[in-house]
């Protein structure tokens, strides 16, 4: 039985107030096991109100640990019968509120747009900015940083402003834009064209890894949007993309003998259509001090998930890799595999050999804003 199908079994259960302790406690292994069963419970039981059980490290509905009194019985009818009623006032108006209300709810995770500024706000918080970045860059475990800004974007190339690394971006087909800031002397890549590329090699062996980025992005096209994705996926390898869902995907390969053993986090929504064309602030870490893989939204940890045993010994590596639209021509026969286009601009992008903090991922994002760590 798929999992969707028994999850939907016992929420049949639970609506028919037939559901036992031991059934839940089936769901609750399932859910502890498994983490796409795990996204899909939380899916369909964000539509409930009775979410109040904290299972596997997450908060998910709970009304069946002991069974209902026939009192209890009576009132859930009653409930059920006026909120039947009230469902059906509010379709004969329309469903308007209904849509609002479910719109708000899947949206709450969401930053709200930055505030336009004006043009000499703008400019000042590109020189503060570029003087908190001048000092980002001596970081002795910076492997490479794209700014796009003024002077390091020329004849096919970026330069890595990473001040012990060489580690440029060979690009083909990709247009300047401008970059958040708004200003003459900051701007960005745009990857809407397919065939454009941003191609770079870094070679060494490694173990923990953080990726930052800007990101603005105009619409997800593909099944898999290319944030940064190796060559290949040999062993150490990462990929870093998002999803057609609006969730990021990280993952990364290791092998037991012959057998390639992937481990794939998947963040909570981070872009939905609202999004489109407002600069996001995108993170990830991969921690082998905590075990832990760690996600990032606008300098905030939005998920986070445990490395597992599988992978607790990985060497981490990139080899040769693209930044933005990825394609693989090996594999022609499969599009949805084979071009992980990214529909948007990256303004900023960064490679870090170790785990940053979490006031690091915020001092980057803020810093990004507003040229300044301080609130």
């Amino acid at each position: 039985m798929k999992i969707h199908d028994q999850y939907m079994s016992l929420f049949d259960a639970w609506h028919n107030e037939r559901m036992t302790a031991e059934e839940f406690h089936s769901l609750q292994n399932i859910l502890r096991s498994d983490g796409a069963a795990r996204r899909t419970f939380l899916e369909y039981a964000s539509h409930s109100t009775a979410i109040r059980e904290h299972v596997g490290g997450m908060t998910v509905t709970n009304p069946w640990v002991h069974p209902p009194s026939e009192s209890q019985n009576s009132g859930s009818r009653k409930r059920f019968l006026i909120f039947g009623l009230i469902f059906a006032v509010l379709l004969a108006l329309g469903g308007n509120f209904l849509w609002e209300k479910r719109k708000s709810r899947r949206n709450t995770a969401l930053p709200a747009a930055v505030a336009p500024l004006s043009v000499e706000e703008n400019a000042s918080s590109f020189k503060a900015w570029r003087e908190w970045s001048t000092e980002f860059r001596q970081d002795d475990d910076l492997l490479a940083y794209y700014t796009f800004e003024e002077g390091s974007v020329s004849d096919g190339v970026v330069r890595s402003q990473a001040a012990f690394t060489t580690a440029d971006l060979a690009i083909s087909g990709v247009a300047t834009r401008d970059g958040r800031f708004e200003v003459a002397e900051d701007s960005s890549i745009e990857f809407s064209a397919r065939k454009s590329f941003a191609r770079v090699a870094i070679e060494g062996e490694f173990r923990s890894l953080s990726l930052l980025a800007w990101v603005q992005v105009d619409a997800l096209d593909g099944q898999f949007n290319s944030l940064f994705i190796t060559d290949g996926y040999d062993p150490g390898e990462v990929h870093w993309m998002i999803k057609e869902d609006g969730t990021i995907l990280f993952s990364v390969l290791a092998t037991d003998g012959e057998k390639r053993l992937n481990f794939i986090s998947v963040s909570p929504v981070v872009w939905d259509r609202s999004k489109s064309g407002q600069w996001l602030c995108l993170g990830v870490a991969l921690d082998f001090a905590t075990g832990v893989v760690r996600h990032y939204l606008d300098g905030e940890e939005i998920y986070t998930e445990s490395i597992p045993d599988t992978h607790s010994e990985v060497i981490t590596r990139i080899g040769t890799a693209e930044v933005g639209n990825w394609g693989n021509p090996g594999r022609p026969e499969n599009p949805e595999y084979a071009a992980r286009n990214l529909n948007g601009k990256i303004d900023e992008f960064a490679i870090v050999s170790r785990a940053l903090t979490n006031v690091e991922f915020y001092e980057f994002y803020r810093a990004g804003v507003s040229g300044s760590i301080e609130e």
